[in-house]
């Protein structure tokens, strides 16, 4: 995807986990690198006769949505006799005048309970916005979200035929949905989008893994994991600051000893400073990493990149010592260019 040479081993995993998320629009807390890594080293295989179907099915499905619908329900994922293309499962919303039906259910064979709740709209009605004409403004994941905490069912799916939202809706919990764009699953560069689709909601997901590594309790590890990152990196950001805030101090200093007039700012505007700088250095290494910022370009790379500076200077203050970078301010008009670029 990136054009860089693929590796062996578990980082083979996560670039491809980096790249289809990189490609779904998603909402809300949604499934971590490491929570993917760890139940898929690697994404569902999608077979040739599958390919094949699919692009059959794909090609007829502007004409037939409700066949391709249909297609990617039970060729692609798998669902078969568990599929309830018919489910009288309702909510009234009598305050807008409007009832809320699934349009199908993925049932549990062994018990008839829905797993996952289905809604399919009008073509070229996106899953997130809001259905034109209609007094009502919450969108069709909003509808089925509504309608899948009222059946406690935590998990569903609306699709108009190209767009694919998947929806969780934990009792007491936000809302989270993850859109997959089908326009073009026929190409084989987006093949690892839909081998992802598959993973996450193939028959087997729901009843052939144990409970903890179905959809719902991943969803729930990913934001135990996500509060983890957080609370670590807060406490590295905080370690940063200080350690700048010190940096700044001992430029100061040196400055003054030397007949110098020192800073024109106070400590709080100098910290409030510090923590502008970093937080803003996290968002440019978060943005690098989800491919959101050019970073295979060579320009980038080499004139911009935030991680990549970062690497340059490691190296230069391990053959040099870290006294070579205190004469040196190119770091620093760097990454102001890379600020003022974004």
């Amino acid at each position: 995807m990136t054009g860089r040479p693929r590796r062996s081993g578990t980082s083979v995993s996560r670039e491809e986990h980096l790249a289809w998320l990189a490609l779904t629009e998603v909402s809300g807390p949604f499934l971590t690198v490491p929570v993917l890594g760890r139940v898929w080293p690697s994404l569902e295989a999608v077979d040739r006769p599958t390919r094949d179907a699919l692009l059959l099915a794909h090609s007829e499905a502007t004409e037939h949505p409700a066949a391709w619908v249909r297609w990617v329900l039970t060729g692609l994922l798998g669902w078969g006799d568990a599929l309830d293309e018919s489910p009288d499962l309702r909510l009234p919303v009598a305050e807008h005048d409007a009832e809320v039906a699934a349009g199908f259910a993925l049932r549990d064979p062994a018990t008839g309970t829905p797993v996952l709740l289905g809604l399919v709209t009008a073509p070229a009605q996106s899953p997130t916005a809001r259905i034109p004409g209609d007094p009502w403004a919450a969108s069709p994941v909003d509808r089925l979200a509504l309608l899948c905490r009222a059946q406690q069912v935590e998990l569903g799916l609306v699709t108009d035929g190209r767009w694919w939202a998947l929806v969780w809706g934990p009792r007491g919990g936000v809302t989270t949905t993850a859109v997959f764009d089908s326009i073009t699953w026929r190409d084989a560069a987006d093949r690892v989008v839909v081998r992802a689709f598959k993973s996450l909601l193939e028959r087997r997901r729901f009843f052939g893994v144990p409970v903890d590594q179905r959809l719902p309790a991943l969803l729930v590890a990913s934001g135990d994991n996500q509060e983890e990152v957080t609370e670590q990196l807060g406490v590295q950001v905080r370690q940063a600051v200080e350690l700048l805030v010190q940096a700044i101090g001992r430029d100061e200093q040196r400055s003054t000893d030397a007949g110098g007039t020192g800073l024109e700012a106070t400590a709080s505007e100098i910290y409030t400073g510090a923590v502008t700088v970093m937080m803003r250095i996290v968002f440019l290494l978060y943005a690098e990493e989800r491919r959101l910022l050019p970073s295979d370009s060579e320009l980038y790379e080499t004139a911009y990149s935030a991680a990549r500076l970062g690497e340059q200077l490691q190296k230069r203050a391990d053959e040099a010592g870290e006294e070579s970078l205190q004469a040196s301010h190119t770091g620093w008009y760097r990454l102001l260019a890379l600020f003022n670029a974004v």
